[in-house]
C-alpha cells in the first residue's frame, strides 16, 4: 500500500499536470480562433467585392467555395453562383436539424433529411415531479433550486442567484452566468468541458451530458442536482 507521502506526491503531480493541460488547451483554442479570424477577414472583403459585381448572391457565399474554385470565381472563368447557393441552402438545412448525439466509427448515420428539426425538438414539455435524469457527474456538490432553461445565450433572461442553469453547452462567454448559478446542467459535454471546469473552480455542482434536458425541464421547475452522482431530480 502506498504511503501517505506517495499518495500526496501523486495527487500533487496530477493537479499540476491538470492545471498545465487546461491552460495549454485554452491557449491553443485562443491561437486557433485568432488565426482563423485573420483568414476570414480578407475572404469577407473578397466576398463583398464579388457580390458588388454580382458574381455572388451574398458576400458570405464565398465561404461555400472550394479553394480550387476561388481563382475561377475571381477571374470570371466560371459562374458558380448557383452552385454556391445550393451549398448555402444545404448548410441552412443542417443548421435547422438536430444531429445524432454520438457518431461511432463504422456505425451508419441516418440520412440527414430524417434528423429532427430543431424547432420541433425544442418544444419543451417538462417532466413530472419525481423524475430523475442521469448524466455525468462533473463537479461535486448538491444544490436545490428553480431551473432557468437557457437555449441560447443571445436570448438569455435574467438569471437570479441560486437558480439552476440548464443549457445545451457553454463556452467562456457563459462564465458570468455560471458565477451566479446555484448549479449547472448541460445537455452535452463531459468532465473536461468548459462548464465542468468552471463549476469545479467555483465550487458549484455540475452534471453534464443529460440527453434532451432542454425538453425535459422547463424554467421554474424545482430541481435537485447531485454533481457527484451525476443525477438531476425534478422535485416540482
Amino acid at each position: 500500500m502506498a504511503s501517505d507521502e506517495d499518495t500526496a506526491a501523486t495527487l500533487t503531480a496530477a493537479i499540476s499536470s491538470g492545471q498545465r493541460f487546461f491552460r495549454m488547451r485554452e491557449s491553443i483554442k485562443d491561437a486557433l480562433v485568432r488565426a482563423v479570424h485573420e483568414v476570414r477577414l480578407p475572404l469577407v472583403e473578397l466576398g463583398q467585392r464579388l457580390a458588388t459585381r454580382h458574381a455572388l448572391s451574398s458576400p458570405l457565399d464565398i465561404f461555400y467555395a472550394l479553394d480550387a474554385e476561388l481563382d475561377e470565381i475571381v477571374t470570371g472563368e466560371a459562374d458558380l453562383n448557383a452552385e454556391l447557393r445550393v451549398r448555402a441552402d444545404e448548410f441552412d438545412d443542417l443548421r435547422r436539424r438536430v444531429p445524432p448525439p454520438i457518431v461511432m466509427n463504422g456505425t451508419p448515420i441516418a440520412p440527414i433529411d430524417t434528423w429532427p428539426l430543431r424547432a420541433a425538438a425544442s418544444a419543451a414539455t417538462g417532466s413530472v415531479p419525481g423524475t430523475s435524469l442521469a448524466g455525468i457527474g462533473a463537479a461535486p456538490g448538491v444544490a436545490e433550486g428553480p431551473a432557468r432553461v437557457v437555449a441560447d445565450l443571445a436570448e438569455v433572461e435574467d438569471l437570479d442567484p441560486g437558480e439552476i442553469l440548464v443549457c445545451a453547452v457553454t463556452d467562456p462567454s457563459w462564465t458570468p452566468l455560471l458565477m451566479v448559478a446555484g448549479a449547472v446542467v448541460c445537455q452535452v459535454g463531459a468532465e473536461g468541458s468548459h462548464a465542468a471546469v468552471i463549476s469545479r473552480e467555483l465550487g458549484i455542482a455540475c452534471v453534464m451530458s443529460v440527453r434532451n434536458v432542454l425538453q425535459k425541464i422547463v424554467t421554474g421547475q424545482r430541481l435537485r442536482v447531485d454533481g457527484a452522482a451525476g443525477t438531476v431530480e425534478i422535485l416540482t
